[in-house]
């Protein structure tokens, strides 16, 4: 038997994707990255709900559903953003904004910026990585997670590739720009 951390219903067997084997809930469809962030947010207690994001001002990129009430129920104040792009809805967004240019928003806004699975999307990454650490507060936290393929020294991009199945096949996924590789660290 195996419980999800996220819904908490018990299942023996997760299903699959085009990834990993058995790694996908049946009953929320909650996957590896949503449930690894939860247990670190959980079990790590330097990396905990309670230091990161309790009555702290959090902007959540991209918000995933199945976090997002639980952060937004620890945060001090919540805010959500996302680049609206075809193909892409989200309900309740408080900013349509590309996370390379976040111009309307003011230095040092947020204590916690997170953007899990953001990054591959973004033709400027390293702005966007730029961008986060302006609006954060001195001591603030930023959450980045990415796509990494196992084995691949350096993160691997090449704007020539621009049709869906290339892109799908080389990056995996037709909207990435990269795959990312052992280099991605801050």
């Amino acid at each position: 038997n195996h419980q999800c951390n996220i819904c908490l219903k018990k299942t023996n067997k997760f299903n699959s994707d085009k990834w990993h084997l058995f790694c996908k809930c049946p009953f929320c469809a909650s996957e590896i990255r949503h449930r690894l962030l939860n247990a670190s947010l959980t079990y790590i207690e330097k990396f905990s709900y309670k230091n990161i994001v309790e009555n702290k001002k959090v902007l959540h990129f991209a918000p995933e559903k199945l976090l997002s009430s639980k952060i937004k129920r620890y945060s001090k104040e919540y805010k959500t953003a996302d680049f609206l792009t075809p193909g892409y809805t989200y309900d309740n967004i408080d900013y349509n904004i590309n996370i390379s240019d976040m111009s309307s928003i003011k230095d040092e806004s947020f204590n916690c910026v997170i953007a899990c699975d953001v990054l591959e999307h973004v033709p400027n990454h390293l702005n966007g990585i730029k961008e986060v650490f302006r609006v954060l507060t001195k001591g603030g936290y930023c959450i980045f997670t990415v796509p990494q393929k196992d084995n691949l020294k350096v993160t691997y991009e090449d704007a020539t590739i621009t049709s869906k199945e290339d892109r799908e096949r080389e990056f995996g996924q037709y909207d990435h720009l990269r795959i990312f590789g052992d280099d991605f660290t801050l």
